[in-house]
Order: structure tokens, then sequence, then C-alpha cells
């Protein structure tokens, strides 16, 4: 009852979609309201909640001069179908109900990329995560927020708290610098930081939380708006199936004159 397909990230890089069929998307979609009413949405929170985006996300950061910037690894993937049914039960749902909610909302035995259910009980599931790492931001006065499977650190000092030892170089730098504490925080919620894409950034840097620049006020980077305005040509010029095939054909990359999907946080819809 699933169609599996891949769409193009930019860079070569691939997001694999589990799009479930007519008939289960009806009831995921009717059963997501409900799962909603179940959830209480923390601060730090604005993927897949009503009247916050990236925008909203990036304006939380201000213009602080500090930025971490973590991705858990697999997010999707990582939640097993038998984690949806554990919460579901910690929540006072009838055992039996909480078992055939997470079966009709998994795919695999894990929670499918694509699926209209699958925002909502994300964020369920990393309800004790975003609390844990709110103390954390606190404790190292910081601002902390979560898109997805984007994690955003900002502060107006260096953020010494966050990392075991010295800061890190700007740049990209390995999840096992981080304290102790963050990384047990991460491992005992069932996730890992993916280490490709853990960044820090300082005040003499370019900061971006969500693809949009902080550095003074909120911006999109000059790339991209370049990268958009050559895409846009080479539709015009080419149309959309030619122009999509030569994006193909250049394997990915957003530098030429092609089509391809906008970088932007994970989003299953």
């Amino acid at each position: 009852m699933y169609a599996q397909f891949s769409i193009a990230k930019g860079g070569g890089k691939v997001r694999h979609i589990t799009a479930p069929d007519k008939r289960l998307k009806i009831l995921q979609s009717k059963l997501a309201p409900l799962l909603d009413q179940l959830y209480r949405v923390r601060n730090p929170v604005h993927g897949f909640v009503p009247a916050r985006s990236v925008k909203t996300n990036a304006a939380a950061h201000g213009r602080r001069r500090f930025v971490v910037n973590l991705d858990l690894k697999d997010f999707f993937p990582t939640i097993t179908e038998n984690r949806i049914t554990g919460l579901l039960r910690s929540l006072g749902v009838n055992d039996r109900v909480a078992e055939i909610i997470a079966r009709l909302c998994c795919f695999n035995s894990h929670l499918p990329q694509g699926a209209p259910s699958s925002p909502v009980l994300s964020n369920m599931i990393c309800f004790r995560l975003d609390s844990e790492l709110l103390r954390a931001a606190k404790a190292a006065r910081s601002i902390y927020t979560r898109y997805a499977d984007d994690i955003t650190f900002s502060s107006y000092q260096p953020p010494s708290p966050l990392f075991e030892g010295a800061l890190p170089p700007v740049g990209r730098f390995s999840p096992d610098t981080l304290a102790p504490s963050l990384r047990e925080t991460f491992k005992s919620n069932g996730f890992a930081v993916n280490p490709d894409k853990a960044h820090y950034a300082d005040r003499n840097s370019r900061r971006v939380v969500t693809g949009v620049k902080i550095n003074a006020g909120l911006n999109v980077d000059r790339r991209y708006v370049r990268q958009i305005r050559a895409l846009l040509h080479s539709v015009e010029k080419l149309g959309l199936e030619d122009a999509q095939q030569r994006y193909a054909d250049a394997g990915g990359k957003v530098s030429s004159p092609s089509i391809c999907a906008a970088k932007s946080p994970t989003s299953p819809t």
C-alpha cells in the first residue's frame, strides 16, 4: 500500500519518500488531527506546527553570534512501530488501539517519510528530547529550536558548555566533541547526530538556520538566489521536462542551469 521513490535534494543527494496509496492516506489523514489533540507543542518546535515555519525557526535565533547546527541521522526510519505503540500507551491509549494506530502509520516497522500521520507522530516521539535539549540550552545560556530533524543552538557568547573541551573550529565538526551529557541525551532518546551535518559558526562566519541567514536579519543566501534564477531560466528556455533531464544528467548539481528541488528541511508531505 506504499509507493517508494526518491527526489533530488541538491549536491547529488536524494531523499527517499515512502508515500501511502489513496485508501491508506485517507485513514492516516483522519488520524493526524486526532493525534494532534494528544500532542502538546513545545516552544522550541517549529516543524509541522501550524503558523510556524523555517522562517519562524530562524527568527527565534535573532542575530545571535554563535550557532551550532545538528541533524538527526535517519530521522523517520529511527522511529519504530514499537516506539509509536509505547508512546500511545503511555498517553493512556488502549493497548490494542495503540497497536492498530502504530500498524496503520508505519511501513516495514518504522515511520515512513511521506505519510500524513508521520509529522505529528515524530514530534510526539521527540517530546522528551525537546524537553532535555531545552534544559541543556538554558544551562548553556543558549536558544534551542528543532525543525523536524534539524536542531539549532545559538547564543551571544561562545557556547562552550555544549562541547567537551575547547570549541571546535568554524565549520563541520565531529559529534564526538559535543558534551558527554548532550551525547547521552541523543542516545537515550534513540537518536544519533549525523556527522556530515554538524556545523559550528561564530560571529565572523556565515550563520544559517534551516537555510535562512541570520547574520543581519533574515535573508536567503546569495548563491541560492543565483541558483533559483538559473533554474527558472532553464525552465523558460527548455521547458520543465527538458530542464529536469538536464538537471539529472548533471548529477543533481544546482550550480548548473538546471531545475532541482529547492533545499529545504526534511518534510514528509
